[in-house]
């Protein structure tokens, strides 16, 4: 397989890192650890230059921090291709931001489907992935629907939606629409 420009990066990064400070992590982890911080990177810079232009830049920058923060408690559904992942979650962010809907309705349902959706797959995909212990994943899933139940009170439809897909990317069918397209089988 032909590594990505991310995929590239990071490993070039990680042999520096090696050849410069030996006692560093192996190179392994040090490129996996890398090839996350670049396309979380990438899906934050994307959103965040697109929405200077499109005038959107609070409800973007908040749909960020929420998004970081529920996929780090809830997990979900990861694509095999670093650069495929940068642009989903920048395309999974813009949207989020950039949708216009009345909260009263519309925000009120998909924070209750979000709700339902995590108090039964959350937090789902980070085992192996995270290094939390499995005896804090109903700590997790508890975490998860306080952060969708919170906007309840806020109200936000960019923050209902964000977490109307995030809570989507947790089930089965995510991950089979994932395998679809990528060829590959869930476990």
């Amino acid at each position: 397989m032909n590594p990505n420009l991310i995929d590239r990066t990071a490993r070039y990064l990680a042999i520096s890192i090696r050849n410069n400070y030996p006692a560093a992590h192996s190179e392994s982890v040090l490129t996996y650890s890398l090839i996350t911080l670049i396309n979380t990177l990438s899906a934050i810079i994307i959103s965040l230059i697109v929405s200077v232009f499109t005038n959107h830049i609070f409800e973007t920058t908040i749909t960020i921090i929420a998004f970081l923060a529920i996929r780090y408690v809830s997990g979900g559904m990861h694509l095999s291709s670093s650069v495929h992942c940068s642009i989903f979650s920048s395309i999974v962010i813009l949207i989020s931001s950039h949708i216009f809907f009345q909260y009263q309705g519309w925000g009120q349902i998909l924070n209750f489907i979000s709700l339902i959706i995590l108090s039964i797959t959350a937090p789902n995909g980070i085992k192996g992935v995270s290094r939390i212990s499995e005896r804090y994943y109903p700590i997790l899933k508890l975490i998860s629907c306080i952060i969708v139940l919170l906007n309840f009170w806020i109200q936000s439809p960019s923050l209902s939606m964000i977490y109307f897909i995030q809570a989507v990317l947790t089930t089965k069918v995510a991950y089979s629409i994932k395998d679809y397209f990528e060829g590959g089988h869930h476990t």
